[in-house]
Parts: structure tokens; sequence; C-alpha cells
């Protein structure tokens, strides 16, 4: 599990506990939350749900500007 969120986020993370859940938050780009709730349910066997809300809005790097526009 910390591996699958290591590797996705590639940030920070903190981990609490509540009335004995584990409640895993991070911050990522909502594009990469693609296909991540399927890998989640798959480790959990269905177990665990996601819950996202918006941070803050970012600029885009050049790199991925640049393919966009083109």
């Amino acid at each position: 599990m910390y591996y699958l969120l290591y590797n996705h986020t590639q940030k920070h993370f903190t981990i609490d506990e509540r009335s004995g859940r584990k409640i895993f938050t991070t911050e990522v780009p909502l594009a990469s939350n693609f296909g991540y709730i399927s890998n989640l349910r798959t480790l959990t066997s269905g177990r665990a749900s996601i819950n996202m809300k918006l941070s803050h809005y970012a600029l885009v790097p050049d790199f991925i500007s640049n393919i966009v526009i083109t």
C-alpha cells in the first residue's frame, strides 16, 4: 500500500488512524489519478475508497504545455 502511494505521488503524504481505519492524505495532480482507484481497490480487496477535493490550481510545466499545444 505504501509502495503504491509513494510511486503514485512521489511527494510527502501523511497517514492517520480513525476508528480503526487508516487515512492516507496526499496531493497529486488530477491527471495522474486515472487508473489509481482500480489499483487501490485491487490491493485492498475492494475495501478502499477515495475522496478528492481541489487543493489549488498550478501552472502546467512547459514540456507538457508544448505537447498539448502542438
